[in-house]
């Protein structure tokens, strides 16, 4: 995914539940959100690490809980902290992963089995 695709997709997210599911509908393999926090010291390995996983199979769209409508979002969508990810497929939440006490091996496990389809 180039950087203006990435981009692209973050305005579109706009970050509400219906451009949510619109985004995961339109991407074959699903879409992974995850919510960041402006320095947060997890959030920049975990989306690096999710990256390595997924490669350019499954889209990651960063959603920063600093923008007040992204917050709203997260809060709707029942995040505790950052970071936290969800995988959506066709429109439907299929995961929800939060690497509060896992280990980067179960991370990555975890992100790997998204992009095989779980």
């Amino acid at each position: 995914m180039t950087m203006s695709e990435k981009k692209e997709e973050e305005a579109v997210l706009s970050c509400n539940l219906e451009n949510l599911k619109k985004i995961s509908e339109a991407s074959e393999k699903g879409v992974l959100v995850v919510f960041t926090a402006e320095g947060c010291p997890h959030c920049p390995p975990f989306l690096e690490e999710a990256e390595k996983a997924l490669g350019d199979d499954v889209p990651i769209v960063e959603a920063g809980v600093e923008d007040a409508e992204c917050l709203g979002l997260a809060e709707q969508l029942g995040v505790k902290g950052t970071p936290t990810a969800f995988y959506y497929v066709k429109g439907e939440q299929k995961k929800m992963i939060v690497p509060e006490g896992k280990t980067w091996e179960e991370i990555r496990k975890e992100l790997e089995e998204l992009k095989k389809g779980e």
